[in-house]
């Protein structure tokens, strides 16, 4: 995991762009009390833990230390030794410690996170790595540095930095943890009732040779004696063969029909019948840039080394004197360009009207261009938030007032909200709030003489309870529910009353909950699967492989430092020798060379 903070990095997380100072959580936990004599009590949090050592008798103050599955981490644990009073709980000095016996070992789990003055951040991994994995995912989303905290003792505090995108840095990918194993889940089989009855009969026959293997007093000769597999039945032998045939002649009649509709295999597992689903997607003989042989421009290592693919055009750093450059994605010619007043943080996209535009977060400010050409760059307060989870940038004060960022104002321009909900995203010149509590969303004009709109988000079956709002933007509110016991995710078009567009099960994978806009705004993602925002269409399903980004209708997932690229109905490998940075359906594909250096290239075929 690369967490290191370069100068001049163009980043791919397009979503939220950070402040200086980013958010701090505090990682809690159940804790298990393990005696001397390895009994084990469960305790609901470190509070309860030390009442319930508090409540026991003891002859001297109690110590404690870490069980051994936490010591024998020293990367997320500090071994310590802690002793128990009355009126303290404190940490013993080196001298102490190495003398002290321990009374009592505490091992953490069921994990989860405490965000001060907000509540808890929601996580369906209860693991220390699972909890770390969410928080990251959610630094990514955000663009922020998380300060990971906590209150239990031993544990080390930790910050957590957006982790780059591959196409910001030359160097190779380092490689990705092995990929975490999927959730089964049982579903009923075509055949069982075929195997509960042949079961039936095994059983019933095993018991008669039981019985029948019984001692038996001698029978005289010339007299008949009936056999019994239980008590009040008994059945004369001349029978049994009879009970077998007919036996036989049930199961066939079940089965033979069964075998005749489906031949010799049996129907594969499917999908709950609410769930949205789209064929899988098989590998695609035909490599992905078949036919892109024409180079129509290019731009030299020294200039690429920070440039990244948006629908604005092709966004660089340039040094001296320090730029944010745009140049046009089919020529190659400059767009426009504007001085920065420091080095940037992360860059991200958003739409001025219905003009796209890249925007550059420095320190003090964030700067945009325009695919016009037009640059704009707005003061931001050192404690303000800036997010663009839908389609204008928003900032959010430290003490929750909205202001949006409008190509043409000088100043973020103050946003009149209701502050019973949350500010979840800005759609062009709609402010988008939900409801924490409830499936609510409003819909409230930035215009004060035009009225909000309440939309109720409709659950995908009728026994589903609603979880939380995952993310709001581009046309789109994203929220998650349970049905059945299953984590499960609902797409909502805003356009059309909250109407589901998509729902599918959650995918059980590290950072799967978090929902992430992909390059050129047109492909949303979180976990295994892909929506078209356009009108919020399942368009692509990795089956259990997770994807990290998207580049136009396209959704890219990553293992051992290898890309796969995955369409409606095919996947595609890395293409040779390169990487590819952008693509769209019409116009040129951006890849990046092993040299470093950007070429853009257009399909001869389809001229």
């Amino acid at each position: 995991m690369r967490n290191d903070k370069a100068e001049s990095t163009l980043a791919q997380r397009d979503d939220i762009l950070p402040t200086e100072h980013g958010r701090s959580f505090m990682i809690t936990a159940a804790v298990t009390i393990i005696d001397r004599s390895n009994t084990e009590v469960e305790a609901k949090s470190f509070d309860d833990a030390i009442r319930l050592i508090r409540r026991r008798y003891h002859p001297t103050p109690p110590v404690v230390e870490l069980a051994r599955v936490h010591t024998n981490d020293t990367d997320c644990f500090d071994p310590r030794k802690w002793v128990i009073t009355p009126t303290e709980f404190r940490e013993l000095d080196d001298d102490e410690a190495e003398t002290a016996r321990a009374t009592y070992r505490f091992k953490y789990v069921d994990y989860s996170v405490i965000v001060p003055g907000e509540g808890s951040f929601r996580t369906h991994r209860t693991t220390l790595e699972g909890v770390v994995a969410a928080a990251q995912a959610l630094s990514n989303r955000e663009l922020s540095e998380i300060e990971l905290t906590s209150h239990l003792p031993g544990l080390k505090a930790r910050t957590l930095e957006p982790q780059h995108f591959e196409d910001a840095s030359v160097e190779s990918a380092p490689e990705p943890p092995s990929d975490p194993p999927r959730r089964e889940r049982l579903r009923p089989r075509k055949f069982a009732p075929v195997t509960n009855r042949l079961n039936s009969i095994t059983t019933a026959m095993a018991a008669r040779r039981a019985a029948k293997s019984k001692a038996k007093p001698p029978v005289p000769k010339g007299t008949t004696k009936s056999t019994s597999t239980r008590p009040g039945l008994k059945l004369d032998r001349k029978w049994i063969p009879v009970v077998i045939a007919l036996a036989l002649v049930a199961v066939l009649i079940v089965l033979i029909p069964l075998l005749v509709r489906n031949g010799d295999e049996a129907e594969p597992v499917s999908a709950p019948v609410w769930a949205t689903t789209i064929a899988p997607a098989t590998p695609n003989s035909t490599p992905l840039l078949d036919g892109y042989d024409n180079e129509a421009w290019s731009l030299p290592a020294g200039k690429a080394e920070a440039a990244s693919s948006f629908a604005a055009g092709v966004a660089y750093v340039a040094s001296e004197p320090r730029e944010l450059v745009l140049l046009d994605t089919n020529s190659g010619k400059e767009l426009g360009k504007t001085g920065l007043d420091s080095s940037i943080s992360y860059t991200s996209e958003f739409m001025a009207g219905d003009v796209a535009a890249v925007a550059a977060r420095t320190e003090k400010s964030l700067t945009a261009i325009t695919a016009k050409g037009d640059t704009q760059a707005w003061k931001i307060a050192k404690d303000d938030t800036v997010r663009i989870t839908g389609t204008t940038p928003m900032v959010v004060s430290k003490d929750g007032k909205v202001s949006a960022l409008i190509v043409g104002e000088d100043k973020p321009v103050a946003v009149t909200r209701d502050t019973s909900f949350i500010p979840t995203a800005i759609d062009g010149k709609t402010l988008i709030q939900a409801d924490s509590a409830r499936h609510q969303v409003v819909i409230d004009p930035l215009d004060d003489k035009a009225d909000a709109k309440t939309l109720d988000l409709p659950a995908p079956t009728d026994s589903a309870t609603f979880s939380r709002h995952i993310s709001s933007g581009h046309g789109v509110t994203v929220a998650e529910w349970t049905v059945e016991g299953q984590p499960t995710v609902t797409v909502h078009d805003l356009d059309d009353d909250a109407a589901i567009t998509a729902a599918f099960p959650l995918s059980d994978t590290a950072g799967a909950d978090s929902w992430q806009v992909g390059r050129t705004m047109g492909t949303g993602i979180i976990g295994d699967k892909a929506v078209n925002l356009a009108d919020g269409s399942l368009i692509a399903d990795g089956n259990g492989t997770p994807f990290t980004t998207a580049l136009g209708p396209l959704a890219v997932s990553e293992a051992q430092g290898q890309r796969t690229y995955f369409d409606a109905i095919s996947t595609y490998p890395e293409p040779d020798q390169a990487r590819l940075l952008g693509y769209t359906d019409k116009g040129p594909a951006i890849v990046r060379n092993p040299d470093g250096s950007i070429t853009a290239l257009t399909n001869t075929e389809g001229k």
